[in-house]
C-alpha cells in the first residue's frame, strides 16, 4: 500500500477523574451530564447545538474504565479538554462524590488508513444497530452465523467511516476488516432506553486511537476499543 494512504497523526486529549467511590459503567451518562451543565455553550461536551441534537460522531466522549471516569477528546474535542476543569464534587446520579484527583494526559496518535491489519477488541459494548439493522441482524441469525459476520462487518466499516468523515479525513482507499462479535445482551443507555451490546474483537486496515469508542452511543462511553496483537 503506497506511504499515501498511511495514517496521519490528531491530537487526543485525556482525562482521568478518580473519585472518592469506584465508578460505575452507568456513571458515563452523568459525568456527560456534569460537564454538559459547565459548558452549555459548547456542544462538543453535549452533543447539542442551537437547532437540537449534532447528528455525527463525536468528539468528546466519556467512559468509565477500571473505577475511573475518563474524558477523551480528538482534534477540537482536544483543544477543549486542554482547559476544562473537573468540579471538586460530582453529582452522578443519586450520589455525590468527591474528586481526588484529575490527571490530564496530552498526546500525538494516529488515525486513519493503515497498511496492515490491526486488531482490536471491544472494552465496553459495542452498540452496533440502528433500527434498520436490527431487522436485518435478526434476519440474518436466523440463517446462520456467516451472513451474520457479514452484517456485522458491514456495520464495522459504516462506523469507520462515520468517524473519519466526522473527523475531516477522507479515507483514500477501502477498508477491509473481519468481526468476531458474541451473542448480544441488552445494555441500559439511559432509563426506559434499552439497546443491544456486543462484546468481541475485530480486525481493520484502519487505526483507532486509544480508548476511542465507535458506533452508536459511543459519547456515553460504548464501542471503546483497545488495540491487541
Amino acid at each position: 500500500m503506497s506511504p499515501t494512504v498511511e495514517a496521519k497523526s490528531i491530537e487526543q486529549t485525556l482525562l482521568i477523574i478518580t473519585c472518592s467511590e469506584r465508578l460505575e459503567s452507568q456513571d458515563a451518562r452523568y459525568l456527560r451530564g456534569v460537564f454538559a451543565g459547565l459548558y452549555p455553550n459548547r456542544p462538543e461536551f453535549h452533543g447539542h447545538g442551537p437547532t437540537g441534537l449534532v447528528y455525527e460522531h463525536p468528539r468528546i466522549q466519556y467512559k468509565v474504565i477500571n473505577g475511573r471516569g475518563l474524558i477523551v477528546g480528538l482534534q477540537e474535542g482536544a483543544f477543549l479538554l486542554r482547559a476544562a476543569e473537573a468540579p471538586v464534587r460530582l453529582r452522578l446520579g443519586p450520589r455525590q462524590l468527591n474528586v481526588i484527583s484529575v490527571d490530564r494526559a496530552e498526546r500525538m496518535v494516529p488515525f486513519g488508513l493503515a497498511e496492515q491489519q490491526i486488531g482490536y477488541e471491544f472494552v465496553t459494548p459495542w452498540v452496533a444497530l440502528n433500527e434498520e439493522n436490527h431487522e436485518r441482524f435478526q434476519g440474518a441469525r436466523i440463517q446462520g452465523k456467516e451472513l451474520t459476520n457479514e452484517l456485522m462487518r458491514r456495520v464495522l466499516i459504516g462506523n469507520l467511516l462515520s468517524t473519519a468523515k466526522a473527523l475531516g479525513y477522507e479515507v483514500p482507499g477501502p477498508i477491509e476488516a473481519e468481526v468476531a462479535v458474541g451473542e448480544p445482551r441488552e445494555v441500559t443507555i439511559k432509563p426506559g432506553v434499552v439497546l443491544l451490546g456486543f462484546s468481541g474483537r475485530f480486525r481493520a486496515n484502519f487505526s483507532i486511537p486509544p480508548i476511542w469508542g465507535i458506533g452508536k452511543q459511543s459519547a456515553r462511553g460504548f464501542g471503546t476499543v483497545q488495540r491487541i496483537a
